[in-house]
């Protein structure tokens, strides 16, 4: 046991540098962070709908609900909580308080399982060299990607991603190790992380589902599709059926995000295949500088500069492409690895939105990539690392302006919330939408938006498309709201001039509720009495 100190205390020292860089992240832009009582407070993005899952659990006694009574679009609730469960056992002035360390120490756990994978491998599985000095190596170079950095929901801020990605790669870590030893102890470990990841996270399950597939198609071995559906039957009894409304809910939401989501999204229809097709076209004509411009509106032209760690990759697999064939540690990695950048570059298609972010796909493989990466180079290693590193570093500080847009609420949408805490229950429509997730954690008010999934109703799923008519989701429009609103009885209109100006730039959609009484207006937002006899467009 004594051998072990010095590894436990190298992974113990990665674990506390990335809870702290995480965090650091965080108190960039918000430096009063920890003397805020709760700093999340205004947030209208995920992190708010997370903070109201785990209010919706607390309040029903701990027990996972059937609804959402305060979306009257979507008041189902289909959704994997069982991480929103684990953090209503805390008091909700303590999660209010310390919702900023939840991400980052979930992070710092994932440290320390990529580690334990890698100092394994290297004791296992290489002959020569320190498994202590390749942990270190595979480790550091997973840590500082890009890719799991620039994103404000990789690990700095309340998400259920990070523990999605955490037993989700623990599920595929495990299913490895099955297939290299075949020892049942994996096979139990995998199942496990399955069954937790199903009811916890459904971009997780997603991952894990479709590059299972894949993987063992890649390497001709059962055993990926076989501990999956092992997983899936065990899920059942163990979690009393709630796997089955979980997956009932992200079928249903797989077909509205394919029919309408995508289609009304303001980042879904910001790209499309014909940007990857412009830029072939001007390539082949000698137009570089078209091509790239072009090429840049894909989300694909940034996945080298995320994951830089593919340019070794792909040279690995065409100097010596029998990595992916011959029986053994790099065969595991690789067809690991491909099977989750296959699945990225297929997310692209414009048919295939509906399935998430495309990126987000190659989170679950980056590790077995670099692993292989590493192993490949051998004596080169450290250059390699060294070479990541760089420009890993430099790409984090030239994109620093991406981290966390719009986390730190302003004075205005305070006010805003105080305000409407001093109203009797109203039923309102919020342009954004997303106003409805911190007037929802704050009142008792009703809200004409959906929290997590799609809605169940036919009707509603009509209703939710036809408020965002000539904008896009979440820019509810004057002609959405008179067409929907009157229906639920929708008494007060919430309007964020800000976000209407931005609407008005970029769509054309003019706001004008001057028909209607203002009852509290701020620098940023008016609150309006409707009337609907008077919403009437022409």
């Amino acid at each position: 046991m004594s051998g072990l100190y010095e590894p436990i205390a190298v992974a113990l020292c990665f674990a506390l540098l990335v809870f702290s860089f995480k965090v650091g992240l965080r108190l960039a832009v918000d430096p009063q962070m920890f003397r805020k009582s709760f700093a999340l407070r205004g947030e209208q993005g995920d992190a708010m709908t997370h903070m109201l899952l785990v209010h919706l659990i607390r309040e029903n006694g701990g027990r996972i609900p059937k609804m959402c009574p305060k979306f009257l679009l979507g008041p189902e609730l289909e959704y994997p909580v069982l991480f929103h469960k684990l953090l209503a056992l805390l008091p909700k002035h303590s999660l209010e308080r310390f919702e900023w360390a939840v991400s980052p120490a979930i992070e710092a756990l994932h440290t320390l399982v990529v580690f334990a994978f890698a100092y394994y491998v290297a004791h296992q599985h290489l002959g020569g060299g320190s498994p202590l000095n390749f942990a270190a190596m595979v480790t550091g170079g997973f840590v500082i990607t890009p890719l799991l950095n620039v994103a404000n929901h990789r690990g700095s801020i309340l998400s259920a991603r990070p523990f999605g990605f955490l037993t989700g790669n623990i599920y595929l870590v495990a299913v490895g190790l099955l297939i290299l030893s075949h020892n049942p102890v994996y096979a139990l470990i995998a199942v496990v992380a399955g069954v937790v990841t199903f009811v916890s996270s459904k971009f997780g399950t997603q991952a894990i589902v479709l590059i299972s597939i894949l993987w063992a198609g890649f390497s001709f071995d059962p055993i990926p599709v076989s501990v999956l559906a092992a997983a899936f039957v065990a899920a059942v009894p163990l979690s009393g059926g709630y796997v089955l409304r979980v997956f009932k809910g992200n079928l249903r939401f797989f077909r509205f995000y394919r029919s309408v989501t995508v289609k009304i999204s303001d980042y879904t229809s910001s790209f499309a295949n014909s940007n990857v097709a412009a830029s072939i076209g001007n390539l082949a004509r000698g137009k570089v500088v078209e091509a790239w411009r072009a090429w840049r509106k894909h989300p694909s032209s940034r996945v080298l500069f995320l994951a830089p760690w593919l340019i070794p990759f792909f040279l690995m697999i065409a100097r010596e492409p029998y990595v992916l064939t011959e029986e053994g540690l790099l065969k595991t990695l690789t067809t690991w690895a491909m099977a989750s950048v296959v699945v990225m570059l297929v997310v692209y298609w414009d048919g295939l939105k509906f399935i998430g972010e495309a990126e987000r796909y190659l989170d679950f493989g980056l590790f077995p990539l670099i692993l292989a990466c590493v192993v490949w180079s051998g004596e080169q290693a450290p250059l390699l690392i060294l070479l990541m590193t760089a420009w890993s570093f430099g790409y984090c500080i030239v994109r620093r302006h991406e981290f966390f847009p719009g986390i730190t609420a302003n004075p205005e949408t305070l006010e805003l919330l105080d305000y409407l805490k001093t109203l009797d229950p109203k039923t309102i429509v919020s342009i954004p939408a997303r106003l409805a997730f911190p007037i929802a954690y704050e009142t008792e008010h009703l809200n004409l938006f959906v929290l997590v999934g799609a809605p169940a109703n036919e009707d509603h799923q009509r209703d939710m498309k036809t408020l965002f008519e000539g904008a896009a989701l979440p820019f509810v429009t004057p002609a959405g709201v008179a067409k929907v609103a009157p229906s639920f009885g929708v008494d007060t209109l919430i309007f964020d001039k800000i976000t209407g100006d931005y609407v008005t730039a970029k769509w054309g959609v003019e706001y004008d509720f001057s028909g209607h009484p203002t009852i509290f207006e701020n620098g940023r937002y008016m609150v309006k009495k409707l009337f609907f006899p008077k919403l009437v467009l022409p």
